[in-house]
């Protein structure tokens, strides 16, 4: 039989068989079988062990400038048992400040105090329970509280640190040097032992040509 090209062509035919029946063996180059001219085996043999493994081999280009597979990262430690991955709130501060409108330290229980002495007398040069005049009705209050206030309304005007918002609690004054001394209550309004015939009271400030001053 015929056949093209560089294949060769055996025929066999057994001794015992009949004249119309032939077994054919066709033979091929390994060329043909093996176009690249290296059989797989030879190939798989010569090829990096990685790729023996299945895994592509690495780039050369790679290889060259020392390039690495990235390391897997870390799986993310485990919270402890009991622990929270929630942050905790902040606490509120305990030296938040006041409202700017409220009284603080002395000033605020000035107020408490003077109102105890409501319906006293006043009494010219007083200075007790039994009778005030208006320096003499602030410096108990303020005596009271720890604090020593000189004993007239100009003195107590001089020692106090002037302030134009003044808070409940805080003196006030009439006139520069003072001629009257009371403490403030609120806007308008002010308590102190005013005059002859009057009482201590919780009164609307009269007059004009106000100051303020803090102590304590």
């Amino acid at each position: 039989m015929a056949v093209s090209g560089s294949l060769i062509a055996a025929v066999s035919v057994p001794a015992n068989a009949g004249p119309t029946k032939a077994v054919a063996t066709v033979v091929v180059p390994d060329e043909l079988k093996y176009p690249m001219g290296v059989e797989p085996s030879a190939a798989l043999a010569a090829a990096p062990a990685d790729m023996q493994a299945g895994v592509p081999p690495m780039p050369k280009a790679e290889v060259a400038r020392g390039f690495k597979r990235p390391a897997p990262e870390p799986a993310p430690p485990e919270a402890a048992e009991g622990s929270s991955s929630t942050p905790a709130p902040a606490s509120a501060s305990s030296t938040d400040s006041a409202p700017a409108d409220q009284p603080s330290g002395n000033t605020a229980s000035a107020i408490d105090v003077a109102k105890k002495y409501i319906g006293t007398p006043y009494v010219f040069g007083g200075t007790t329970s039994a009778g005030f005049d208006c320096s003499g009705f602030t410096s108990q209050v303020f005596r009271e509280l720890g604090v020593t206030l000189p004993r007239t309304a100009r003195a107590q005007q001089a020692m106090a640190t002037r302030v134009s918002d003044p808070k409940p609690g805080d003196l006030v004054f009439r006139n520069f040097p003072a001629t009257h001394v009371g403490i403030y209550v609120g806007p308008g309004m002010m308590i102190d032992s005013n005059r002859p015939g009057t009482t201590v009271s919780i009164h609307k400030m009269w007059g004009g040509n106000f100051s303020y001053g803090r102590v304590g």
